[in-house]
């Protein structure tokens, strides 16, 4: 009767330790709702402030007036790409404001960019900016901003955590400067589990071990 119960008691805390891992993934799913990310070409010349200083001291930087969606990947971790759909190549891009500041090497700083990128056939899609760090600065400068993005018409989701990523380097020796920018939703650089999740999974496994560690006892104390 006690393996009987003891069976019984493993196998439901199995289930719950995998009802967890379940609930992770659609929860990760509610909570994304959209997969989908393209890199944005700047057509004309990026200006640095100061001017002709290496990427690793400049203090801002200004994107030329015209942008368009250079690269659309057909998935993104794994899902269709969202955008593969909804975007074409050459299709414009407005970033606003232009000039963007650059935090010091391996800081961050936090903005209040509202509608810093649209996009869309009719502008529908919206991205804030809310904070922005400098992952890197060796030979190269790259800046991972944070913030939410946002479909106007609800299918794609309101409110997404996402990120847009500016990648600078300096093309020759005069201290010309090109640059790539990546849009993606959610974060490629955060994207993972949720905290609560991971909480229902540690107490799946704890109870899971409290009713092996209380059977064992029991078997024991019966001999």
């Amino acid at each position: 009767m006690k393996d009987n119960a003891m069976k019984k008691a493993m196998v439901f805390a199995g289930v719950l330790a995998l009802s967890a891992i379940g609930a992770s993934t659609a929860l990760a799913g509610t909570m994304t709702q959209t997969y989908g990310t393209f890199t944005i070409n700047a057509t004309g010349t990026v200006k640095t402030l100061p001017t002709g200083s290496p990427l690793n001291s400049i203090s801002s930087f200004t994107l030329p007036a015209d942008e368009t969606v250079s690269s659309i990947p057909a998935t993104y971790f794994n899902y269709a790409n969202a955008f593969l759909t909804t975007l074409a190549l050459g299709q414009p891009v407005t970033i606003s404001p232009l000039t963007v500041p650059v935090p010091k090497s391996g800081s961050s700083e936090t903005l209040n960019y509202t509608n810093f990128l649209t996009f869309g056939s009719t502008g529908q899609y919206t991205f804030s900016l809310t904070s922005l760090s400098n992952v890197t600065a060796n030979g190269g400068l790259i800046l991972q901003g944070l913030g939410l993005f946002s479909d106007s018409t609800g299918n794609l989701g309101t409110n997404l955590p996402s990120e847009v990523s500016f990648a600078l380097s300096q093309t020759n020796s005069q201290g010309a400067t090109g640059i790539s920018t990546t849009f993606s939703v959610p974060p490629s650089m955060t994207n993972v589990p949720e905290p609560g999740s991971l909480a229902l999974l540690g107490t799946a496994l704890i109870t899971l071990g409290l009713i092996i560690r209380r059977n064992s006892g029991k078997g024991k104390l019966s001999v």
